[in-house]
């Protein structure tokens, strides 16, 4: 079963639809996807880096076995949040900010130099208020 806020939906729920259907899955919900009756040769939109389903690991090799067993027609779609340092600087200019944290980079003490004093960095799992 899978549940959709207060709905509970079951895999043969599918087989009424009379239309295409899109479903947002992690690993966790294999078994449950594999009992929709038309999953076999579906297309699957994989949007997170293609690195992550070739790696060497028990999820990774666990979600490349369902994709075969289901013969399923896998896109990749990369859809990645990371900004390049020039779109981080023109949006940092255009936002006037007078504080910038660096959130999520391999580098964060490289900011001042790019941003200026405006940077303000904090450790992880540091609070602060915005």
């Amino acid at each position: 079963m899978i549940s959709l806020g207060r709905k509970k939906i079951k895999a043969f729920d599918f087989t009424s639809l009379k239309q295409k259907a899109l479903l947002l899955m992690r690993n966790t919900m294999i078994p449950v996807v594999e009992k929709i009756p038309q999953i076999k040769g579906s297309s699957l939109i994989y949007s997170q880096w293609e690195g992550y389903i070739k790696r060497d690991t028990p999820d990774a090799r666990k979600f490349r076995e369902f994709i075969k067993r289901n013969n399923l027609n896998i896109e990749y779609v990369h859809t990645s949040g990371h900004a390049t340092l020039e779109k981080l600087k023109k949006f940092a200019a255009k936002m006037n900010a007078r504080q910038i944290v660096p959130i999520h980079t391999e580098y964060p003490e490289r900011f001042r130099k790019y941003f200026g004093e405006n940077v303000i960095r904090y450790e992880d799992g540091q609070h602060f208020e915005v």
